[in-house]
């Protein structure tokens, strides 16, 4: 079974796909490690979307059941028809700024309260 989870920032897609995938034993994928180059400050460099795509191909088809957070649907139209099960999480604007407030505080500490990062 292929199953994607996904929604906004801080909705909580990442977390439930890796805890889903401990306890399923389903292969998780997360769309950032495709989206963005790995690089010293997070989310700075976009890969490019050809070798983006061609990578996440590589990576999800040999898993006969794979869980994806993260939106994908618009790299390619192919991918729509990738998956059995379409999640789509919803929290209320407050709790996810919340969430992802707490999240960068905790990535980047007083790096944020400076301009040096």
């Amino acid at each position: 079974m292929k199953i994607i989870i996904f929604g906004a920032s801080g909705s909580g897609t990442t977390t439930l796909a890796h805890h889903f995938s401990i306890i399923s034993g389903f292969h998780h994928l997360d769309s950032d490690d495709y989206y963005w180059l790995k690089s010293e400050r997070h989310f700075e460099f976009k890969r490019d979307p050809q070798e983006r795509n061609t990578l996440f191909i590589k990576n999800f088809e040999p898993h006969d059941n794979v869980v994806v957070s993260g939106p994908v649907f618009n790299w390619d139209e192919r991918f729509f028809n990738f998956f059995d099960l379409v999640v789509f999480l919803w929290i209320p604007p407050a709790i996810r700024i919340k969430r992802s407030i707490e999240r960068e505080t905790e990535r980047y500490g007083v790096l944020l309260e400076t301009d040096e990062y």
